[in-house]
């Protein structure tokens, strides 16, 4: 027997309590969800069965602004089997994401139909850092329970989380001799504090040069610079998807980051 119209209105999404999400802080830095996978639908009768499998790659962005958005797939084959999936995605002041995601299959008379033969969802909302992903090849099979009609749908998906890096922390600089040269050269350190970095920037906030290290490093070392002058530096972090901020900020010439004279 089909379910009824009411229980499937009832299951269309809905807002989810995304547990442990606080407030947002205010940023427009944006950050990219990407869904990505495919669905087969299923349609079988009593003169035998057909099926067709469509792929989908679909991104929103949110931010600390505009903080929640859903993604939907809707595919229908044989004029009559539509499957719906749905990812909720909401952005917390963490800079994690929470996504909960839900399959529904439906039958009836055309790809309009609202009959709800099945549904299923991910049980819980999963927290991505930047740069993580869901398992590759989530997966939902749902099978309408109607012996004469047994349509099936299943579908195969990647969640991923991306956006620009974390900003470095603990930036320092002290002079250190080269051992090679053996020549003070300048030793600019910090925490690496972000996943999905693609470089890290150092900037001689003397002149406003800017020079590059490698992703996963914490250290850069300066040379050709005068011993008889106060040097500052800052740091940040890039990747494809844009920059973290300057440690320090552009403002500040903070002791830590600088060296040279009137600096203890």
């Amino acid at each position: 027997m089909k379910l009824g119209r009411s229980l499937a209105v009832a299951v269309l999404l809905t807002p989810v309590a995304l547990v442990g999400i606080a407030q947002p802080a205010a940023a427009s830095t944006p950050h990219t969800v990407t869904v990505k996978g495919s669905m087969r639908l299923v349609d079988t009768g009593e003169f035998g069965s057909s099926e067709e499998t469509f792929h989908f790659n679909r991104s929103v962005q949110l931010t600390h602004q505009d903080k929640r958005k859903v993604i939907t797939v809707v595919n229908c084959h044989g004029g009559e089997v539509k499957g719906v999936f749905d990812v909720l995605a909401q952005l917390d002041e963490s800079d994690t994401m929470w996504v909960w995601e839900q399959a529904r299959l439906f039958e009836g008379d055309s790809c309009d139909t609202k009959d709800l033969d099945a549904r299923e969802d991910s049980g819980g909302n999963q927290p991505l850092q930047l740069g993580e992903s869901t398992r590759k090849g989530d997966f939902f099979y749902l099978v309408n329970p109607e012996f004469i009609s047994p349509d099936l749908m299943d579908v195969s998906f990647t969640v991923s989380h991306d956006g620009p890096p974390r900003s470095p922390e603990r930036v320092s600089a002290k002079r250190v001799l080269n051992s090679i040269s053996l020549k003070r050269v300048v030793a600019v350190e910090w925490k690496d504090a972000s996943s999905n970095e693609k470089a890290f920037e150092v900037r001689y906030n003397n002149t406003g040069e800017i020079r590059r290290a490698d992703p996963n490093t914490t250290r850069f070392t300066w040379g050709g610079l005068s011993t008889k002058e106060r040097q500052c530096f800052s740091v940040r972090a890039v990747n494809d998807f844009g920059v973290s901020s300057w440690i320090p900020g552009t403002g500040g010439l903070w002791l830590p980051m600088c060296v040279g004279k009137n600096v203890s």
